[in-house]
């Protein structure tokens, strides 16, 4: 008898094009892929076949579901607010890895508010930001790739290069 897989669990939050081209890598890839975003025409399960899809608000998910030491998030909403608020709640819940989509100087802000928040150092070093191994992605089908790799060097504990570390120093 095989032995029965365990998928890894990854909470998507925002269903626009980057989530669009990344769930289905990621369910390749033995991923257990839960879509989150509140907008009808985009949260459906036909568009994203395969993955548990909930029409809500990303917030109240987030601070609803269970996460354990297995867990995955990435955070690739439409709105920085909402990518702000997110990381501040999920950064404080357990879970293997936090991934946060955006530019070198989003992040930046993000890292300035953190730590004027006052979230430590150690809570810092759980956010990839901005997610995804440097490989010059420009397209969503390109950053699913780079977000891919990354969590494909993090599951066979590659080391990852200093591109991808943890929310930079400003």
């Amino acid at each position: 008898m095989d032995p029965i897989a365990v998928l890894t669990p990854i909470t998507v939050f925002g269903a626009g094009h980057v989530a669009l081209a990344t769930v289905p890598l990621l369910q390749s890839l033995d991923f257990n892929v839960t879509v989150v975003d509140e907008r009808p025409d985009l949260a459906h399960p036909e568009r994203f076949p395969g993955a548990r899809v909930c029409c809500e608000d990303a917030l109240l998910h987030a601070e609803r579901s269970t996460a354990n030491e297995r867990t995955h998030w990435l955070v690739v909403t439409h709105d920085h607010a909402l990518d702000q608020a997110l990381i501040e709640l999920l950064v404080r819940r357990p879970g293997a890895w936090i991934g946060l989509i955006g530019s070198q100087s989003k992040i930046k802000k993000f890292r300035y508010r953190l730590k004027a928040g006052g979230y430590s150092a150690s809570e810092l070093a759980r956010i990839r930001g901005p997610v995804g191994l440097d490989l010059g992605a420009e397209t969503p089908a390109e950053i699913a790739v780079s977000i891919a790799a990354e969590l494909i060097a993090l599951r066979r504990d590659a080391p990852l290069p200093a591109s991808a570390m943890c929310l930079p120093e400003p």
